[in-house]
């Protein structure tokens, strides 16, 4: 499923989950591993007035907004490669099922500056995913892929590529999809 063909649910009034996984550690803070929490710290930013927090107990391991009645946004407080355990209770708290959830994050096969949506898709080797998909027993979730694999230099693995500090130029690339996607996810929600 490319972003053009979208699932209605998407676009749609319905209750979702939209959760940014990363490393919720201040070494990795500006990394591309932790593209799904910038990404929902744009939507956080740029919707603020909108937006309030809630209080989860500590042992989901998640910090939780609400930003409708219709749109939880979550990111992860552990470590990227254990994120399944988090988001899983998240979803158990606030009673939604794992078709209703959006799960952000980093795709070093994806060039930087895009973006692409799957649904029921294989971990393709990301780890964060792979715990997901371990926790919840299914893949039947959405995932909006950002690429971070960058044109402008020589193509790094995805070891050497996703622990590294974002660089100021990379980092306004991102601004845009940051953007699209807000207004995708939550665009006529917030407006």
């Amino acid at each position: 499923m490319s972003k053009n063909q979208m699932h209605p649910l998407l676009a749609s009034q319905e209750p979702i989950i939209i959760a940014g996984i990363g490393n919720d550690d201040p070494l990795y803070t500006n990394t591309y591993h932790n593209i799904g929490f910038l990404c929902i710290d744009y939507i956080l930013e740029t919707h603020s007035e909108h937006i309030r927090k809630k209080s989860l107990p500590s042992k989901h391991r998640v910090s939780a907004w609400e930003c409708s009645h219709n749109r939880i946004l979550i990111k992860n407080n552990s470590y990227m490669n254990t994120s399944g355990e988090p988001l899983a209770r998240a979803l158990s708290f606030f009673s939604f099922s794992p078709d209703h959830l959006v799960v952000i994050h980093d795709d070093h096969d994806i060039a930087l500056g895009e973006y692409k949506i799957s649904f029921e898709k294989s971990d393709a080797g990301h780890n964060g995913v792979s715990s997901i998909i371990q926790m919840l027993q299914t893949n039947a979730f959405y995932r909006i892929r950002i690429g971070i694999q960058p044109q402008d230099i020589p193509r790094k693995k995805a070891l050497d590529l996703v622990l590294s500090p974002i660089s100021k130029q990379h980092h306004t690339l991102f601004l845009p999809v940051f953007k699209e996607i807000e207004a995708l996810l939550c665009g006529d929600i917030l407006a």
